[in-house]
């Protein structure tokens, strides 16, 4: 019997940092919702669920979210672990992919992959090698999740929910993905954490984001190119 895959996507308006993120407009569609295009670009996936708090910050976002036709589930604000336990309780996935929604060029190369490699190994906890914040996901069985929850003892780890798996590596079955170079640049990131970084993705999308999509290639080549011409600059600066 194939197995139930659903992907999670944690969202809420408190940002400190950045408040109201989820909603902000990205070529007039809400951050969130570029995050759910993104995921829904994925094959294997049986649902995509918005997991936001029951915070009255977050009912104007569970409202956008209802219009749009887009599931969502309400849970606690700052345990989040426990969100992610118990829309697993309501909506019954055998596994989780675990989508953080301030990424709205999360890369679907590397989600579809993380999909194909469990349905292939069956292990406990599949993630990215290391690349781009902001391109990758993670994805994790339910019977896994019980014990990193037992496993859970800070605040830390359940704000941020999957710590006790890279913690605790010993303890489960853990597949890391390989990575396109261009996605393994971690001089670059594209998660949305403050005003300069929303500017940017903004910006980005003006300028590469057609037929629906935005391609993460010509991103980060148009970045790269960027720091280079930067980095010139400043060396001229010095020399003169």
């Amino acid at each position: 019997m194939d197995k139930k895959i659903i992907a999670f996507i944690q969202s809420r308006m408190g940002s400190s940092r950045l408040p109201g993120k989820a909603l902000l407009p990205i070529m007039g569609v809400p951050l969130i919702l570029r995050v759910v295009e993104r995921v829904e670009c994925v094959n294997g996936l049986d649902d995509i669920v918005v997991l936001i708090s029951n915070d009255r910050a977050d009912d104007i976002l569970a409202e956008r979210l209802e219009q749009e036709g887009k599931k969502y589930f309400r849970g606690d604000l700052e345990n989040v672990q426990k969100r992610f336990y118990d829309a697993m309780l309501v909506y019954q996935p055998d596994v989780i992919m675990r989508v953080t929604g301030d990424n709205p060029l999360i890369e679907p190369i590397l989600m579809q992959r993380m999909v194909e490699v469990w349905q292939r190994e069956k292990v406990d906890y599949v993630a990215c090698a290391e690349c781009i914040l902001g391109v990758g996901a993670e994805l994790f069985t339910k019977e896994a999740f019980h014990r990193a929850i037992v496993l859970s003892s800070t605040a830390y780890c359940k704000e941020h929910v999957t710590p006790a798996f890279y913690q605790n590596e010993a303890q489960f079955s853990i597949m890391r993905v390989g990575v396109e170079e261009y996605l393994a640049d971690r001089t670059i990131s594209l998660t949305v954490d403050n005003e300069d970084h929303y500017q940017r993705i903004v910006a980005l999308y003006e300028r590469f984001y057609r037929d629906g999509y935005i391609s993460n290639k010509s991103v980060v080549a148009f970045l790269r190119q960027e720091m280079r011409t930067q980095h010139d600059d400043n060396m001229i600066e010095k020399l003169m």
